[in-house]
């Protein structure tokens, strides 16, 4: 079975966020890296949520 964990501290690239945001439809520049990696950055919060392989 595979549980949900959720985490603070691990975080994905830009290059996953853009994945998620695109996958999602989510109104964001998915096609300016440059762009998305500044407001990644400047994010005051980030929680992730991870499928635990255990």
């Amino acid at each position: 079975m595979k549980n949900i964990v959720y985490s603070y501290s691990r975080k994905p690239d830009v290059k996953q966020v853009i994945d998620l945001y695109r996958n999602c439809g989510l109104p964001r520049p998915v096609d300016d890296e440059g762009r998305m990696a500044t407001i990644y950055q400047n994010s005051n919060l980030i929680v992730t949520s991870w499928h635990d392989k255990n």
